[in-house]
């Protein structure tokens, strides 16, 4: 049941995977089963952290479970629940130092209690921790131990996050030959276990990768591929964003028809399920930038880009606003890994994708108020 609930939350029907916890919960708390409740209960929160806007809810099951595990004389489901909390809690900036050592504590637990599946979690969750802060090779160096141990002990279900998260950071550092190998690695795994879910979220990272190559016709080949699975399984968030790169790709091969048929699909998709704007979804202003660009409508392009990041823009004073305390620490002196840590938050959400959109705007600008000779061939945009 906590699996299935699991599946349908990376298919996107948390509403569904939901549903199924509360029912796994109730059954297990009637079989008096601690471990089955506990991973129940962890499940629920880990769905909440994408989140956030449930967060007492959460802290509630985290509760309960500290007192499962006394109850039941359980270590193990203490240190899953500091695990989690840890999660939880490295967002707010005064609860982040206390979150890591709650992180550090869970893995001493792990250890002692000889739980190779949640050791190598800790290993991976640190990782991305320190993924956020920028330290890549140290996270880098986590990820690969825990891929070690979830390779030894077969632990294919986690292994799968933990060989995207290699990638992905192979990809930021630029290393795209050994971020396309162990993004093909996932595929393989994906297909070993007829996993079409897992299948086509590495088609669209392999497509991302190859994209920075320059290898537009095969990445153009891996997004198709990816929507081909996708499509006929539901549509969700992930076909808007395998539209959005997929229309990118054309750009790049100047087939601006089906870059804009493309991009057309993800925004109509992203306001059926969502009836409003998100993270990430500039990319579909950028495509239109671009596209209205290559076409020579230059000023169609900057009210187009201006009206992506004007949106964007409103969604962080939104963010900050919901979350005061983000906003009392950004003012305060803070240096090193200190500051690092209490801006966690806001460095996943105003990434660099945002950065290099900010840049786009103010090139087309600069580029408007300079150009007074025939529109140019537009190469160096489509990067």
């Amino acid at each position: 049941m906590i699996e299935q609930a699991r599946l349908d939350w990376l298919s996107g029907m948390d509403s569904l995977a939901y549903a199924k916890l509360e029912k796994a919960i109730i059954d297990s708390k009637k079989l008096n089963y601690a471990m089955g409740e506990a991973n129940a209960r962890s499940q629920w929160v880990r769905i909440e952290m994408d989140y956030q806007d449930q967060e007492p809810l959460a802290q509630r099951h985290l509760d309960t479970m500290f007192q499962l595990a006394k109850k039941a004389k359980m270590p193990l489901i203490e240190g899953i629940a500091l695990f989690r909390r840890a999660q939880i809690d490295y967002d707010f900036p005064e609860r982040y130092e206390n979150a890591m050592k709650m992180l550090h504590h869970s893995n001493e637990i792990f250890k002692s209690e000889g739980n190779k599946q949640w050791e190598a979690l800790y290993y991976s969750e640190y990782g991305s921790v320190l993924t956020y802060k920028g330290q890549y090779y140290e996270a880098l160096d986590l990820l690969l131990k825990a891929k070690k141990i979830q390779d030894k002990y077969q632990l294919v279900s986690n292994l799968k996050s933990t060989i995207s998260s290699i990638a992905n950071i192979y990809l930021m550092i630029k290393k795209y030959d050994l971020a396309l190998k162990f993004s093909n690695e996932g595929e393989h795994l994906a297909d070993s276990l007829n996993d079409l879910n897992t299948k086509v979220f590495y088609k669209n990272q392999k497509g991302v990768i190859l994209n920075k190559q320059f290898k537009f016709k095969a990445a153009i080949t891996q997004f198709k591929g990816g929507i081909s699975i996708q499509e006929p399984m539901g549509k969700n968030q992930r076909l808007v964003s395998m539209y959005a790169n997929l229309a990118d790709a054309y750009i790049k091969t100047n087939d601006l028809d089906s870059s804009q048929k493309y991009n057309d699909l993800a925004k109509t998709l992203h306001k059926k399920l969502t009836g409003e704007q998100s993270w990430g979804f500039h990319t579909v202003f950028i495509n239109d930038a671009k596209i209205a660009l290559l076409k020579g409508k230059l000023s169609e392009a900057i009210k187009i880009a201006n009206f992506g990041l004007t949106i964007l823009e409103n969604l962080i004073l939104h963010f900050l606003l919901k979350r005061k305390n983000i906003m009392r620490s950004c003012q305060m002196p803070m240096k090193g890994t200190e500051k690092a840590g209490k801006l966690l938050k806001i460095t996943r959400i105003i990434n660099d994708g945002l950065i290099r959109y900010i840049i786009r705007i103010s090139i087309l600008s600069y580029w408007k108020k300079l150009t007074t000779m025939k529109f140019p061939k537009m190469n160096k945009f489509q990067s």
